[in-house]
């Protein structure tokens, strides 16, 4: 039988890993991404709940300075659709429950299977915010037809394309479905804790214990007593 201290230290170890990853899958504003040749290259990147873009700014010596920081897709004429809203639901419910589920588990442990069979819900709302690909923020992007729009039929050959590439937080999703899937495994499938008895069931069986102990003694006494007789 496996250790229950052996389980936890692994069920803990991909729980956690999957909390990170989630974390960076859903916050991210580089899960998708277009890339246009034009100007030595530019690539436009999307998150769920945000996009990444330039800002200009002044450095102590009042140069102008560029740098990609992360916005809000705010005044960008960004009109999710169905599948774009199911993903922004999902995401947030997938980071709420599995964030929580591991703290109940830990205070709990005698509901580690029930536990268990919820991580794979979480697992599921997770896979669930890979419809992105499928959205209108991959496919038919409002931000990315106004820059096709501004550059010239000369140099069609470098607009960006239609559909959107995936980008590194993408790929942290499908890693943060495949480590949920495991770690709600884990806790259904691996023996249950040696240690999950209730603190009344264990002094009950102190207490049984010390009867037995008591009433050897008192049987040890007694052929003593008969030996002297």
């Amino acid at each position: 039988m496996v250790d229950s201290d052996v389980k936890m230290g692994i069920v803990s170890l991909f729980v956690t890993v999957s909390v990170i990853l989630s974390f960076l899958a859903n916050i991210s504003c580089s899960a998708v991404s277009f890339y246009s040749p034009l100007r030595n290259g530019i690539k436009m990147e999307f998150g769920v709940f945000m996009r990444k873009g330039i800002v200009l700014w002044e450095d102590w010596n009042g140069n102008p300075v560029m740098s990609k920081t992360c916005f809000n897709y705010d005044g960008d004429f960004m009109d999710p659709d169905a599948k774009w809203k199911t993903a922004k639901a999902f995401a947030i419910i997938a980071i709420v429950l599995g964030t929580l589920l591991p703290c109940v588990g830990c205070c709990m442990p005698k509901f580690e299977k029930p536990i268990g069979a919820c991580l794979l819900l979480v697992c599921l709302f997770q896979g669930l915010t890979l419809l992105i690909l499928e959205s209108n923020l991959c496919k038919n992007n409002a931000v990315i037809d106004l820059f096709n729009a501004v550059i010239p039929d000369e140099a069609a050959d470098k607009r960006f394309p239609t559909e959107c590439s995936r980008d590194w937080g993408y790929n942290c999703n499908i890693a943060c479905v495949i480590f949920w899937f495991i770690s709600g495994m884990l806790m259904i499938a691996l023996p249950a804790s040696d240690k999950s008895e209730s603190p009344e069931t264990e002094l009950k069986e102190q207490e049984k214990e010390l009867d037995a102990s008591f009433q050897e003694e008192d049987v040890e006494e007694g052929s003593m007593d008969e030996k002297a007789l």
